[in-house]
């Protein structure tokens, strides 16, 4: 559990910028 703790956490942080970006991109065109 500690293991995939950390993980899930870049995961999540990963997503929440792509679709950050992909918000951006659609906001710029």
């Amino acid at each position: 559990m500690p293991q995939t703790k950390p993980i899930v956490s870049i995961e999540n942080v990963v997503a929440s910028a792509t679709v950050y970006q992909k918000i951006n991109l659609n906001d710029i065109t």
